[in-house]
């Protein structure tokens, strides 16, 4: 979130401001790739979170096998 709003305060305050003029393509492809890996590392997360809380240990299934992490 700081480095978001540091990158607008950047753009906006300094001649960097020029990059958006010429290629206006450049700040929505840098949005894209960005929420894809979000994305990807949430769902590996999401994925994996049912055998982190077996591998801890005593995970009764209703907090660790039933739960929902996909959000589906």
């Amino acid at each position: 979130m700081v480095f978001c709003l540091g990158g607008v305060l950047a753009i906006s305050l300094t001649d960097a401001n020029k990059v958006p003029n010429a290629a206006p393509w450049l700040p929505v492809l840098f949005a894209t790739v960005l929420k894809l890996l979000f994305t990807t590392f949430e769902a590996d997360v999401r994925l994996m979170e049912p055998f982190y809380q077996l591998s801890r240990g005593n995970a009764p299934p209703q907090h660790s096998l039933t739960l929902d992490y996909q959000a589906t």
